[in-house]
């Protein structure tokens, strides 16, 4: 045995299972931690550190809660996709902090199911339902929609990342490349919002460039800030 690639819980200096591999079997082997597993952690890292970020994860989990434990909900939003003469949806996903590039999937649900989300919580207050009515004064808001459709475009290239890292043969001397390529592109969103917040950006009754200097002074690019920091680190 020559090499083992770990996701970074077994690596102990002391008593980890790489460790007693290179005391009983062969003390040159190569340890490695699964690069995609520490994008991962980097990612969940820097979300944490953002307050913003963090309550949104609390509201995500809230509306795969109401959504998913619920068949009227489901059913409620099936219909409203019917009467448009749209059969498909997308279902809703629970976040997981543990596999946070999985997030991805959270938001894409609730992008896709957003009309129909935002028709069936509003009937639902409308009939005296305090739990609906309560997320949508949280959500049918200017900073849950940006904040959500700047977390969408941060994601989708975090995930094409991933991706990357997760392919059977990789060349270990192009992370580095493939790292430096994702945080320039952070990087100029801090100045240049993403194709899914400019397109919403341009669907409010602003200019686009107004409302993105909202959302920059909103601190929402520290998440931005904070990856970059954490992918610069994570760097072979």
């Amino acid at each position: 045995m020559f090499a083992a690639g770990t996701d970074g819980a077994s690596v102990g200096k002391h008593a980890g299972v790489t460790t007693k591999l290179k005391t009983n079997i062969n003390p040159y082997m190569i340890s490695v931690h699964c690069i995609a597993h520490r994008l991962a952690l980097a990612s969940a890292q820097a979300a944490h550190k953002v307050k913003r970020i963090d309550k949104f994860e609390i509201r995500m989990n809230q509306i795969f809660n109401y959504f998913d434990y619920s068949t009227k909900h489901m059913s409620k939003i099936k219909q409203i996709y019917q009467v448009g003469g749209n059969a498909m949806h997308r279902n809703f996903v629970r976040p997981c902090d543990t596999r946070w590039l999985s997030v991805r999937g959270a938001f894409e649900a609730v992008l896709i199911n957003l009309k129909a989300m935002f028709y069936c919580m509003q009937s639902d207050a409308e009939s005296g339902d305090s739990t609906a009515k309560g997320m949508l004064n949280e959500m049918a808001t200017f900073d849950f929609l940006a904040t959500l459709h700047l977390m969408a475009d941060i994601l989708y290239y975090l995930g094409q990342l991933s991706c990357v890292f997760q392919k059977t043969y990789l060349d270990l001397s192009s992370v580095d490349g493939h790292i430096k390529a994702v945080v320039n592109v952070l990087k100029n969103m801090k100045d240049d919002p993403g194709r899914r917040l400019k397109s919403f950006l341009s669907s409010v009754p602003e200019t686009p460039s107004e409302l993105y200097m909202k959302v920059a002074a909103a601190n929402l690019t520290d998440d931005i800030s904070l990856l970059q920091v954490n992918l610069q680190v994570m760097k072979p």
